[in-house]
Protein backbone atom coordinates (compact mmCIF):
# COMPACT_ATOMS: atom_id res chain seq x y z
CA UNK A 1 0.00 0.00 0.00
CA UNK A 2 1.38 3.40 -0.93
CA UNK A 3 1.08 6.42 1.34
CA UNK A 4 -1.24 8.07 -1.17
CA UNK A 5 -3.57 5.08 -1.06
CA UNK A 6 -3.47 4.85 2.73
CA UNK A 7 -4.62 8.45 3.05
CA UNK A 8 -8.09 7.35 1.92
CA UNK A 9 -8.43 5.28 5.11
CA UNK A 10 -8.68 6.45 8.69
CA UNK A 11 -5.07 6.35 9.93
CA UNK A 12 -4.28 3.07 11.63
CA UNK A 13 -2.44 4.76 14.48
CA UNK A 14 -5.62 6.60 15.42
CA UNK A 15 -7.69 3.42 15.31
CA UNK A 16 -5.25 1.56 17.57
CA UNK A 17 -4.97 4.65 19.73
CA UNK A 18 -8.67 4.48 20.54
CA UNK A 19 -7.81 1.51 22.73
CA UNK A 20 -5.34 3.54 24.76
CA UNK A 21 -7.63 6.56 24.99
CA UNK A 22 -10.60 4.49 26.17
CA UNK A 23 -8.46 2.59 28.67
CA UNK A 24 -6.42 5.48 30.07
CA UNK A 25 -8.97 8.25 29.75
CA UNK A 26 -9.47 10.77 26.98
CA UNK A 27 -7.44 13.91 26.53
CA UNK A 28 -8.41 17.43 25.58
CA UNK A 29 -8.72 17.95 21.84
CA UNK A 30 -9.32 21.27 20.13
CA UNK A 31 -7.43 20.92 16.86
CA UNK A 32 -9.41 18.18 15.06
CA UNK A 33 -7.24 15.54 13.33
CA UNK A 34 -3.90 16.71 14.68
CA UNK A 35 -5.43 16.77 18.16
CA UNK A 36 -6.65 13.19 17.81
CA UNK A 37 -3.21 12.00 16.81
CA UNK A 38 -1.56 13.88 19.67
CA UNK A 39 -4.10 12.30 22.01
CA UNK A 40 -2.96 8.88 20.76
CA UNK A 41 0.70 9.79 21.26
CA UNK A 42 0.03 11.07 24.78
CA UNK A 43 -1.79 7.84 25.58
CA UNK A 44 1.18 5.84 24.29
CA UNK A 45 3.44 7.82 26.62
CA UNK A 46 1.30 6.81 29.62
CA UNK A 47 0.30 3.28 28.63
CA UNK A 48 1.61 0.24 30.52
CA UNK A 49 4.45 -1.58 28.77
CA UNK A 50 2.27 -4.62 28.10
CA UNK A 51 -0.25 -2.58 26.12
CA UNK A 52 2.41 -0.87 24.03
CA UNK A 53 4.22 -4.16 23.43
CA UNK A 54 1.03 -5.72 22.10
CA UNK A 55 0.35 -2.83 19.73
CA UNK A 56 3.95 -2.29 18.58
CA UNK A 57 3.98 -4.89 15.73
CA UNK A 58 0.77 -3.41 14.36
CA UNK A 59 2.20 0.11 14.37
CA UNK A 60 5.34 -1.20 12.68
CA UNK A 61 3.34 -2.99 9.99
CA UNK A 62 1.13 0.04 9.35
CA UNK A 63 4.18 2.30 9.07
CA UNK A 64 5.74 -0.08 6.53
CA UNK A 65 2.46 0.05 4.59
CA UNK A 66 2.66 3.83 4.36
CA UNK A 67 0.63 5.07 7.34
CA UNK A 68 2.63 8.14 8.36
CA UNK A 69 0.76 8.56 11.65
CA UNK A 70 1.88 5.06 12.66
CA UNK A 71 5.49 6.00 11.86
CA UNK A 72 5.22 9.00 14.17
CA UNK A 73 3.72 6.78 16.88
CA UNK A 74 6.64 4.38 16.50
CA UNK A 75 8.96 7.31 17.06
CA UNK A 76 7.20 8.13 20.32
CA UNK A 77 7.56 4.54 21.50
CA UNK A 78 11.26 4.43 20.63
CA UNK A 79 12.04 7.86 22.07
CA UNK A 80 10.27 7.11 25.35
CA UNK A 81 11.74 3.63 25.67
CA UNK A 82 8.24 2.27 26.23
CA UNK A 83 9.08 -1.39 25.57
CA UNK A 84 12.90 -1.44 25.49
CA UNK A 85 15.75 0.97 26.24
CA UNK A 86 15.17 4.26 24.46
CA UNK A 87 16.62 4.56 20.97
CA UNK A 88 16.45 8.28 20.15
CA UNK A 89 18.29 7.79 16.86
CA UNK A 90 15.67 5.29 15.70
CA UNK A 91 12.90 7.57 16.90
CA UNK A 92 14.40 10.42 14.91
CA UNK A 93 14.35 8.33 11.74
CA UNK A 94 10.71 7.39 12.28
CA UNK A 95 9.79 11.04 12.73
CA UNK A 96 11.68 11.95 9.57
CA UNK A 97 9.81 9.29 7.57
CA UNK A 98 6.45 10.50 8.92
CA UNK A 99 7.28 14.11 8.15
CA UNK A 100 8.49 13.31 4.63
CA UNK A 101 5.12 11.65 4.04
CA UNK A 102 3.33 14.83 5.05
CA UNK A 103 2.24 14.00 8.61
CA UNK A 104 1.93 17.18 10.70
CA UNK A 105 2.60 15.47 14.03
CA UNK A 106 5.58 13.69 12.51
CA UNK A 107 6.98 17.03 11.37
CA UNK A 108 6.39 18.54 14.81
CA UNK A 109 8.23 15.66 16.44
CA UNK A 110 11.02 15.75 13.87
CA UNK A 111 11.38 19.49 14.28
CA UNK A 112 11.64 19.12 18.05
CA UNK A 113 14.40 16.51 17.93
CA UNK A 114 16.29 18.50 15.31
CA UNK A 115 16.02 21.65 17.41
CA UNK A 116 17.24 19.94 20.57
CA UNK A 117 19.75 17.54 19.03
CA UNK A 118 17.91 14.40 20.14
CA UNK A 119 19.15 11.25 18.42
CA UNK A 120 21.68 13.12 16.29
CA UNK A 121 23.27 16.51 15.70
CA UNK A 122 21.19 19.60 16.45
CA UNK A 123 19.93 21.40 13.36
CA UNK A 124 18.10 24.34 14.94
CA UNK A 125 17.31 26.25 11.75
CA UNK A 126 15.63 23.23 10.16
CA UNK A 127 13.96 22.32 13.44
CA UNK A 128 12.47 25.76 13.83
CA UNK A 129 11.18 25.76 10.26
CA UNK A 130 9.41 22.44 10.79
CA UNK A 131 7.89 23.58 14.07
CA UNK A 132 6.69 26.82 12.46
CA UNK A 133 5.13 24.83 9.66
CA UNK A 134 3.43 22.41 12.04
CA UNK A 135 2.20 25.28 14.17
CA UNK A 136 0.74 26.94 11.09
CA UNK A 137 -0.99 23.61 10.40
CA UNK A 138 -2.70 23.94 13.81
CA UNK A 139 -0.58 21.61 15.92
CA UNK A 140 -0.64 23.24 19.37
CA UNK A 141 2.26 21.18 20.70
CA UNK A 142 4.48 22.46 17.89
CA UNK A 143 3.47 26.01 18.74
CA UNK A 144 4.21 25.40 22.41
CA UNK A 145 7.56 23.71 21.79
CA UNK A 146 8.80 26.59 19.70
CA UNK A 147 7.31 29.20 22.02
CA UNK A 148 9.03 27.64 25.04
CA UNK A 149 12.38 27.75 23.24
CA UNK A 150 12.00 31.37 22.14
CA UNK A 151 10.74 32.72 25.47
CA UNK A 152 13.61 31.13 27.37
CA UNK A 153 16.32 31.40 24.73
CA UNK A 154 16.63 27.62 24.75
CA UNK A 155 18.22 26.21 21.59
CA UNK A 156 17.33 29.43 19.74
CA UNK A 157 18.03 33.15 20.23
CA UNK A 158 15.57 34.65 22.72
CA UNK A 159 12.49 36.30 21.19
CA UNK A 160 10.02 36.75 24.01
CA UNK A 161 7.32 38.53 22.02
CA UNK A 162 7.17 35.85 19.34
CA UNK A 163 7.50 33.13 21.95
CA UNK A 164 4.52 34.42 23.92
CA UNK A 165 2.42 34.62 20.79
CA UNK A 166 3.19 30.97 20.10
CA UNK A 167 2.52 29.92 23.70
CA UNK A 168 -0.80 31.74 23.58
CA UNK A 169 -1.77 29.92 20.37
CA UNK A 170 -0.76 26.61 21.94
CA UNK A 171 -2.73 27.34 25.12
CA UNK A 172 -5.77 28.35 23.09
CA UNK A 173 -5.38 25.03 21.27
CA UNK A 174 -5.53 23.05 24.50
CA UNK A 175 -1.83 22.50 25.28
CA UNK A 176 -1.78 22.61 29.07
CA UNK A 177 1.96 23.11 29.59
CA UNK A 178 1.93 26.15 27.31
CA UNK A 179 -0.73 27.83 29.45
CA UNK A 180 1.49 27.40 32.50
CA UNK A 181 4.63 28.53 30.67
CA UNK A 182 2.87 31.62 29.36
CA UNK A 183 1.68 32.51 32.84
CA UNK A 184 5.20 32.05 34.21
CA UNK A 185 6.59 34.25 31.45
CA UNK A 186 4.18 37.06 32.24
CA UNK A 187 5.10 36.98 35.92
CA UNK A 188 8.84 36.77 35.34
CA UNK A 189 9.16 39.65 32.86
CA UNK A 190 9.07 43.07 34.54
CA UNK A 191 8.32 44.71 31.17
CA UNK A 192 5.01 42.94 30.78
CA UNK A 193 2.23 45.10 32.15
CA UNK A 194 -0.62 42.66 32.57
CA UNK A 195 0.71 40.12 35.04
CA UNK A 196 -2.81 39.69 36.33
CA UNK A 197 -3.48 37.35 33.41
CA UNK A 198 -1.11 34.74 34.85
CA UNK A 199 -3.48 33.12 37.40
CA UNK A 200 -6.13 32.55 34.76
CA UNK A 201 -3.54 30.88 32.55
CA UNK A 202 -2.34 28.67 35.40
CA UNK A 203 -5.92 27.73 36.19
CA UNK A 204 -6.58 26.83 32.57
CA UNK A 205 -3.41 24.75 32.48
CA UNK A 206 -4.57 22.96 35.62
CA UNK A 207 -7.98 22.27 34.09
CA UNK A 208 -6.28 20.84 31.00
CA UNK A 209 -4.16 18.48 33.07
CA UNK A 210 -0.92 20.32 33.93
CA UNK A 211 -0.16 19.63 37.59
CA UNK A 212 2.24 22.61 37.62
CA UNK A 213 -0.71 24.92 36.97
CA UNK A 214 -2.60 23.40 39.90
CA UNK A 215 0.44 23.82 42.10
CA UNK A 216 0.78 27.51 41.24
CA UNK A 217 -2.88 28.20 41.89
CA UNK A 218 -3.38 26.35 45.18
CA UNK A 219 -1.48 28.89 47.36
CA UNK A 220 -3.70 31.66 45.96
CA UNK A 221 -6.92 30.05 47.20
CA UNK A 222 -8.33 30.05 50.71
CA UNK A 223 -7.40 26.87 52.52
CA UNK A 224 -10.26 24.58 53.35
CA UNK A 225 -12.36 25.51 50.34
CA UNK A 226 -13.49 22.86 47.90
CA UNK A 227 -11.53 24.53 45.09
CA UNK A 228 -8.35 24.53 47.19
CA UNK A 229 -8.70 20.84 48.01
CA UNK A 230 -9.23 19.91 44.35
CA UNK A 231 -6.11 21.79 43.33
CA UNK A 232 -4.09 20.48 46.28
CA UNK A 233 -4.83 16.91 45.25
CA UNK A 234 -4.16 17.59 41.56
CA UNK A 235 -0.95 19.52 42.16
CA UNK A 236 2.59 18.15 42.32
Amino acid sequence: MTFEASRTHFPFALVVGALFVSTLGGCHRTFADVGQQRCVERSLERAPREMVLEAFPQFRSACADGDASACSALGVIEERGSIAPARPDVARRHYEVACAAGDTRGCANFGRVLLRGVGGPARPTEGRALLERSCDARDPVACGTLGWSLVGGRDLPRDEARGRDLLRAACDGGHAASCVELGDSLVADADVGDRRAAPALWLKGCALGASAGCGRMAPRLDKGTEAFERLRVAGP
